[in-house]
């Protein structure tokens, strides 16, 4: 079983208390650790985010050379927005990296694994533009709720 170690325990401690759209700042953190919270201690931190997130939905979001901000609830929906691009992103390196492929060179099991990931990356990148977000906030809006996975699937073919 996972023990959290010292430095996460008291980080959770501390960015609880954080109020929603204050700072905690690097010199604050570096204070209570007594090093570096940008290198040292960057795997307490992010044990630390990661549980208040998991656990009592607290989410935090990096403030470039300064450190990091609690989210609004509403800032967790905009926050979210850069995992779509992080993944529209991951899939169009994936389909490059496949495109480098010499397919004809691959044996049958591999071809047809070959041609899934492509079939999976290519509907993520798909999914993912911004035309198509465009197109699935109106079906959404009229549904007053998320869609399930096939509903999702079949606005995308209109």
């Amino acid at each position: 079983m996972f023990e959290q170690g010292s430095d996460a325990r008291v980080l959770v401690t501390q960015f609880r208390e954080v109020a929603e759209g204050e700072i905690i700042t690097y010199a604050e953190l570096a204070a209570l650790l007594g090093r570096d919270p940008q290198t040292a201690a960057r795997g307490a931190i992010q044990t630390a985010r990661n549980r208040l997130l998991r656990d009592e939905g607290i989410a935090f979001a990096v403030v470039r050379d300064v450190g990091y901000r609690r989210l609004h609830n509403e800032e967790k929906v905009s926050a979210s927005g850069s995992y779509v691009d992080r993944s529209r992103r991951a899939a169009r390196r994936g389909l490059r990296l496949l495109a480098t492929t010499e397919y004809e060179k691959l044996p049958a099991a591999k071809q047809t694994e070959h041609n899934v990931r492509m079939s999976v990356l290519g509907v993520i990148g798909h999914v993912t533009r911004d035309a198509q977000i465009k197109r699935l906030m109106g079906v959404v809006a009229d549904a007053h709720a998320a869609l399930p996975v096939g509903k999702t699937l079949e606005a995308f073919k209109k």
